[in-house]
């Protein structure tokens, strides 16, 4: 009976909804950033940066920033 919750927002205008807060059933939370990806022909997002909170809301581990420039001809999400 345990329930993985996704929460969904639209950070950028034109862009469909992305995954913005994952809750596990245990309390632990992960946020998801995302920037938009500079230069793409079309509204693009990337993911910039990922949080994830213990079950009292206490940072678990270090804050993860990427860039979304690509680096080395693909970017840290893919893009």
């Amino acid at each position: 009976g345990a329930v993985t919750g996704l929460e969904y927002g639209r950070p950028l205008a034109g862009h469909g909804p992305v995954v913005t807060r994952v809750a596990s059933p245990l309390g632990a939370v992960t946020e998801i950033g995302y920037e938009e990806i500079p230069g793409s022909p079309v509204p693009a997002l990337a993911a910039t940066r990922l949080r994830t909170l213990d079950d009292r809301g206490e940072l678990a581990a270090p804050e993860q920033r990427m860039n979304v420039w690509a680096e080395g001809g693909r970017a840290y999400t893919g893009a």
